[in-house]
């Protein structure tokens, strides 16, 4: 039973924040009560999530000392990690094993239930087999909070039927609470930089613009201020966070 709802959006009556980070803000959040650690990545990169799937050590060392950085800089915060492990597929089953030092220090874990494009709603079945490799490798019983997006890891908009699909996996694995997670913040962030002092700073608050109308439905005139932003990221956050909640 889902009993609690959480985000990275500007709250509503009923809905809490707190901090989805990355593996470098363990100083940024010091009086936070609970923290998501993200340490996503590609294979490639030696220190990523993605290392540690194909059995790095010293990803796994290099995840160690994030892990302490945060329990230092953060003494009050709950942690967890972000979708440890990484499992999505019977063939993830086997190397979910190489998480399984970090999970056992966590407070509680956070599997990934995204849609990934227009046409899926199968991310029910992806859980089941993160289910699968939890027990498989008798990693430890924490409470669960399942990551939910309103847009699909293609970058298109999810749809009412596939948020209604990540809420029900949610339910189905046994997670306590769901986190609406969404890039709109760090949009938002960079869309008020403040007057630029070079191209480069002008082309990413340019860009941030162009995304807040195009992506995610800003309604931004010719001529708008910071407030005008505010406004319609509260009113993004509300409609996003209703939405979820209804299906709650």
């Amino acid at each position: 039973m889902i009993s609690k709802l959480y985000t990275n959006l500007l709250p509503i009556d009923g809905v809490t924040t707190f901090p989805t980070v990355n593996i470098d803000q363990h100083s940024a959040h010091p009086d936070a009560e609970r923290i998501t650690i993200d340490l996503e990545g590609e294979a490639t990169d030696p220190l990523s999530s993605g290392a540690i799937y194909l059995g790095s050590q010293v990803a796994v060392d290099h995840a160690f000392e994030v892990f302490f950085k945060f329990r230092t800089g953060c003494p009050n915060a709950m942690l967890g990690w972000y979708w440890f492990p990484p499992v999505a597929r019977r063939a993830d089953v086997e190397p979910a094993r190489h998480f399984a030092p970090l999970v056992d220090m966590a407070n509680f874990v956070a599997p990934s239930l995204y849609t990934l494009n227009p046409r899926d709603n199968a991310c029910f079945r992806r859980a089941q087999w993160w289910d699968k490799a939890m027990k498989a490798h008798e990693f430890p019983d924490l409470p669960r909070i399942g990551y939910v997006c309103p847009r699909n890891l293609d970058g298109t908009r999810a749809n009412a039927e596939q948020f209604r699909s990540q809420v029900n996996a949610a339910k189905r694995i046994g997670c306590e609470a769901v986190y609406v997670w969404s890039g709109v913040p760090h949009v938002v962030w960079t869309a008020k930089l403040p007057d630029p002092l070079n191209k480069e700073q002008s082309d990413l608050r340019s860009g941030a613009w162009t995304r807040l109308v195009n992506d995610y439905g800003f309604r931004l005139k010719d001529s708008f201020t910071n407030n005008d932003v505010d406004r319609e990221y509260a009113r993004y956050s509300r409609r996003i966070l209703e939405q979820f909640a209804s299906y709650v």
